[in-house]
C-alpha cells in the first residue's frame, strides 16, 4: 500500500509574480530519506510513500515497524543561506495535500521576500549576538585600485533582529560588513538594484556564524531565481538547467543580464554540454559583459575545454578574472581554480610567475569564503586581501584610523570615507559616526 502526499510552496508575498525555487528532502519517521523534490511557488509536486516501511531484519522491533504505518513525514527545506527549515507534515489518508508557508504570521510584510533566503521561524535580536553593532563600506574599482566610497543606502527598514536596505551600482563594487565583535566580511556585488539583508542568529545556528548577509538582485525577475538554483550546484537541478541549455538559449542576446549567462555557461560546462556552449558562445558573452570577471573567467575555461586550447591567452583571462579584479558569482572562483589545476600541468607553455600569482591569489580567496549563496563572499580587510582577522576590530580605534587614513591619503589621494552604521543596539560602545543608520523604525 502506497500514500500520496501533494506538495506546494505558498507565495511568499500577496500577489507574488515570481517563482520561488527550493530543493527539498522528504524523511520518514525513521529518518530516513524517501525522496527528493524541487517545490515551487508555482507548481506542485507529487510523492508516493509506502505506507509500511521495509523490516531490515528479524528482531521483535523490526516485526514490529514492518507492521505500523507511517503517520508522518518530515520535510527539510534547503534555503539559500543558513541552516535547513524542517516541517512535519501527518499522513491522515492514501491522499493528502499541503501547502508549505514559509512566512510566520510574525514577520512584516517588507520582509516576507527573505523568507526563501534565511529561516525566518529561528528569530534572534541583534542585541543578543556579537553582531549589536555592524557598519558598512563600499568599495569600487578606480584606477586600478580598489577604493572605499560612500555607501548610498536607500529603502531602510529594520526592527530588532533583521536589517534591510538597497543600494544601486553601476560598477564593479564589493560591499564590506563589519563589526567591533564579528570578523569583517566582503560580498562581490552584481550591477544593479541591489538588496541587502542583515539578520541576527542565535549562535547554535548557521555554524555559530552571529550575522546572516543576504545580497539579492531587486528586478532581476525569473533570472534571479535561475541564478540563485544554478549557484546551489545540487545534482537535483541537472535536469532543469539541461532543459534550459536545449531550449536554445541565446548567449547573444543576454546584454541585459550577463550574470544569468556567465552563471548558465558555468553550469553547461559542468554538464559537459560544450554543444549547447560554444567557444563563440563564450566569445559574445565576454563582448556583452564589456569584459567582466566572470565573463573572463567564463571564457578562459571554455578555451581550455578544446581540443587545443591557447594557454597563454587562458592564462591571460584568467588574470583578469581573479588577478585584476574580484568576480562576482561565488562558481566563478571554483572554475578558475580548477582552470588553474589544469594549467600546472602545461609547465612549459605559459607564465610560470604569473601562474603561481593567480593560484595563491585563488587559495587565499577559497580559503576566506564567507557564507554561501550566488554571489562571493569572504572574509578580509579589503577586497584585495582576502584572509581570516584573528581578531574583529572597530575602525573607531586611534590606531586603526590612523593606519587607515595614512594608507587611504598615500594611495589614492581622496579623503578618507567614514563607514556607515547599519547596526547599534544598547550593547554598542563604540561613539557616534556620521552618516549613520539607527536601526529603530
Amino acid at each position: 500500500m502506497h500514500r500520496t502526499v501533494i506538495l506546494s510552496l505558498a507565495s511568499l508575498t500577496d500577489g507574488d509574480d515570481g517563482d520561488t525555487v527550493l530543493p527539498v528532502e522528504i524523511k520518514n519517521e525513521r529518518g530516513s530519506v524517501v525522496d527528493r523534490i524541487v517545490l515551487s511557488t508555482k507548481r506542485s509536486a507529487t510523492v508516493t510513500i509506502s505506507s509500511e516501511p521495509h523490516s531490515s531484519g528479524d528482531s521483535l522491533e523490526d516485526i514490529t515497524s514492518a507492521h505500523t504505518a507511517i503517520s508522518f513525514v518530515d520535510v527539510e527545506l534547503a534555503l539559500r543561506h543558513g541552516p535547513k527549515s524542517r516541517r512535519r507534515i501527518s499522513l491522515l489518508g492514501r491522499f493528502d495535500q499541503h501547502t508549505i508557508d514559509l512566512v510566520p504570521d510574525s514577520v512584516p510584510e517588507w520582509l516576507a521576500w527573505a523568507a526563501a533566503e534565511v529561516n525566518l521561524h529561528a528569530l534572534t535580536s541583534f542585541s543578543e549576538t556579537s553582531a549589536y553593532h555592524i557598519w558598512g563600506r563600499l568599495w569600487v574599482r578606480r584606477l586600478g585600485s580598489w577604493r572605499a566610497v560612500n555607501l548610498a543606502i536607500d529603502e531602510a527598514k529594520s526592527n530588532d533582529y533583521v536589517q534591510q536596505f538597497e543600494l544601486t551600482t553601476r560598477e564593479p563594487s564589493v560591499l564590506q560588513i563589519s563589526g567591533p565583535a564579528i570578523l569583517s566580511r566582503l560580498i562581490s556585488l552584481p550591477e544593479g538594484r541591489i538588496k541587502v539583508l542583515l539578520k541576527a542568529n542565535a549562535t547554535s545556528h548557521a555554524d555559530g556564524d552571529p550575522l546572516s548577509v543576504v545580497v539579492s538582485r531587486v528586478t532581476a525577475g525569473p533570472r534571479n531565481t535561475l541564478l540563485s538554483l544554478l549557484s546551489m550546484n545540487h545534482s537535483i537541478y541537472s535536469a532543469s538547467v539541461a532543459k534550459e541549455l536545449r531550449s536554445g538559449f541565446d548567449w547573444k542576446r543576454v546584454g541585459d543580464d550577463p550574470l544569468s549567462g556567465c552563471a548558465l555557461g558555468h553550469a553547461a560546462m559542468r554538464l559537459r554540454a560544450l554543444e549547447r556552449f560554444t567557444l563563440s558562445d563564450a566569445r559574445s558573452l565576454f563582448q556583452l559583459a564589456r569584459g567582466s570577471s566572470d565573463a573572463a573567467i567564463v571564457l578562459g575555461v571554455r578555451e581550455l575545454a578544446e581540443n587545443a586550447p591557447d594557454l597563454p591567452r587562458v592564462i591571460r583571462l584568467l588574470d583578469v578574472g581573479i588577478g585584476r579584479g574580484v568576480p562576482v558569482l561565488a562558481q566563478s572562483l571554483a572554475a578558475a581554480t580548477a582552470a588553474l589545476d589544469v594549467l600546472r600541468r602545461c609547465p612549459n607553455q605559459m607564465d610560470q610567475r604569473m601562474l603561481a600569482t593567480l593560484a595563491e591569489k585563488a587559495r587565499r580567496y577559497t580559503q576566506a569564503k564567507a557564507g554561501e549563496g550566488p554571489f562571493l563572499s569572504f572574509y578580509g580587510p579589503a577586497p584585495q586581501s582576502p584572509g581570516r582577522q584573528q581578531t574583529p576590530q572597530s575602525p573607531d580605534h586611534p590606531e586603526i584610523r590612523r593606519f587607515g587614513t595614512v594608507v587611504a591619503s598615500f594611495v589614492s589621494g581622496f579623503r578618507p570615507v567614514a563607514a556607515t552604521v547599519l547596526i547599534r543596539t544598547e550593547k554598542s560602545t563604540a561613539p557616534p559616526q556620521p552618516a549613520g543608520l539607527d536601526t529603530t523604525t
